[in-house]
């Protein structure tokens, strides 16, 4: 990391929290963009997926992050929250 990119993510005041609730409680990820949470959780999905012997090669990412509910059984979830912080 140079020193501009240190220097931004020091004064950075917004966040977004990558949220993957399952029936063992939640996991928690922080990451400065939304699109870096989103490439995180669909990464996520298709490593879950694999673990359950399930092939989700066919189906994009926006499609993944659409189905994952419905391939999860209604048990699983992701979601994207989008923090800021308070500077006063």
């Amino acid at each position: 990391m140079n020193r501009s990119q240190i220097a931004s993510a020091l004064y950075r005041d917004t966040f977004y929290l990558l949220v993957y609730d399952h029936k063992h409680g939640s996991d928690l990820a922080l990451y400065s963009t939304y699109a870096k949470a989103r490439v995180a959780g669909t990464e996520r999905m298709r490593d879950t997926a694999k673990e359950w012997g399930e092939d989700t090669s066919h189906l994009s990412d926006d499609d993944l992050w659409d189905a994952w509910t419905e391939l999860s059984g209604d048990n699983e979830f992701f979601s994207i929250q989008q923090l800021s912080i308070d500077n006063h």
